[in-house]
């Protein structure tokens, strides 16, 4: 789904501010936010885990504006690199029938699933060593995903869904959003949450009523703000 164009213009002026900062700042991303992610078999919320945004984008909704003001603790700037607990449970989640929530048997069930890679051949007769010397290229070299380092505003959200806000911050930033079928078992599974994709089938599609439900929280008039309406 789309957004009207004038928030889609609402989107794009803090967007281009953002960019406009990054660009002699170096540093794009100033705000953690942490939101749980997984149901436990006995009920639970749980398995908190980290999204990343910029500030100027996240002003541009009238919660985070007021939060991020300077007059509460969250504004202050903390380390990036403090851990996270994923056993540490929310308090007072306030939809616990939330179906943007994984459920701890859904995961375990799609671990049994998973396929198990064939192990690779000891030996290869068209290994470096054999091949041409013009065709001789160096491995391309991988490095290990790392958080963003240095300070910055750290924000836990205890009562809304890690896939949910997901969305949200992709629609913040697009002015798009998809959700997922109405009533669809895809709600209450083990969606991959991996960021660093960049397929558009990657981004999770949360369900209508949790994106409402955040809407009417961070919105001070009602969910139709947002244009979803």
């Amino acid at each position: 789904m789309r957004a009207p164009a004038d928030t889609m213009a609402a989107c794009t002026r803090p967007l281009r501010e953002a960019l406009n900062e990054a660009l002699s700042s170096g540093r794009f991303v100033d705000t953690k936010i942490i939101l749980y992610s997984r149901r436990g078999s006995s009920g639970c919320i749980t398995k908190p885990k980290a999204l990343y945004a910029n500030s100027h984008v996240l002003k541009s909704v009238p919660y985070f504006s007021h939060l991020l003001s300077g007059t509460y603790s969250e504004s202050e700037p903390k380390d990036f690199s403090e851990s996270i607990d994923e056993d540490e449970q929310a308090e007072n989640y306030g939809h616990s029938s939330d179906s943007d929530l994984e459920d701890d048997d859904h995961v375990v069930n799609s671990m049994a699933k998973t396929p198990k890679k064939a192990a690779p051949p000891k030996s290869n007769s068209l290994g470096p060593s054999c091949l041409p010397a013009s065709d001789k290229r160096p491995a391309p070299v991988y490095g290990e995903w790392k958080e963003p380092s240095g300070k910055g505003t750290i924000i836990k959200i205890h009562d809304v869904a890690f896939i949910t806000f997901q969305a949200f911050l992709m629609y913040l930033y697009t002015g798009q959003i998809k959700f997922a079928p109405y009533g669809s078992e895809e709600n209450r599974r083990s969606r991959s949450t991996e960021i660093v994709s960049t397929s558009e089938d990657s981004i999770p599609r949360p369900s209508p009523k949790s994106i409402y439900r955040l809407a009417d929280m961070v919105y001070p008039l009602s969910f139709t703000t947002m244009g979803l309406g």
